[in-house]
Parts: structure tokens; sequence; C-alpha cells
């Protein structure tokens, strides 16, 4: 099983895509948008918010700072996680290691399951589901 969150996915060459180091310089978002979405990311950006394309061209430019209504639409977006992962990058608060932490433990539990189930040969019942 692969790492679920890897610090070196937002870096480039020992640089961080999201800061100059000191903090989120004025660009991050275009740093990281250039990193994530090397071609068409004002498209693409469209298509998971939902909010006008030529706006989200200019956020991914760094023409224009995103606003706050912008990114609840990018989090609330299936590519969500990748995207707070990419905000919290180098960060070290201890609600944002918690957070890590949970969902590792959350991808191990599920892969358990998995090998448990594929063991049974897929057979479930209601003593075996865990659900209601």
């Amino acid at each position: 099983m692969g790492v679920v969150f890897d610090r070196s996915r937002f870096a480039t060459n020992g640089k961080s895509v999201v800061s100059d180091g000191k903090n989120a310089g004025e660009d991050w978002f275009a740093n990281v948008c250039k990193h994530l979405l090397p071609t068409k990311a004002g498209t693409a950006l469209h298509y998971a918010t939902g909010v006008d394309e030529r706006s989200c061209q200019r956020y991914a430019a760094g023409d224009v700072k995103p606003p706050a209504y912008f990114l609840r639409a990018l989090l609330r977006s299936p590519q969500g996680w990748t995207w707070l992962c990419a905000v919290m990058a180098e960060s070290d608060e201890p609600w944002w290691r918690e957070v890590k932490y949970a969902y590792e433990i959350i991808a191990v539990f599920e892969a358990k399951r998995k090998e448990l189930l594929n063991g049974m040969g897929g057979k479930l019942n209601a003593d075996t589901t865990g659900g209601p």
C-alpha cells in the first residue's frame, strides 16, 4: 500500500511548489496549479468547481487571487483531498498531523478489510459487514 500523504508530491528539486520556504508566496495557488494541472488548468478548475472558466484561468495563471468561495468549491470537489494536501503541504500543525494520521489508519483498515474479505471468497453476511 502506498503513502496517503506524500510531501514530495508537492515539491520539485527539493523546493516546495506551495511556498518560498518562509511563507506561502503571493502566487502559491498558481504554483500548485502548474504542478497539479500542467495543461488547461483553468478548464480543469472550471469543471471541478463550476466557477466561470475565464475566472479559473486567471486564478491558475496567478493574475487574480482565488476568492474563498472558489477555494471552498475546490475543497468540496472530488479532488478536494489533493487540494487540501497541497494547501497544507508544509504545515506541522497538530490538527493537520492528526488528520493525516487518521487518514492513514483508515487506509490500513480498508486494506486489511479487503484482504480478509478476499480470504473469505467475498462472502458477506450480517456478522461480517460491520454495518447496520
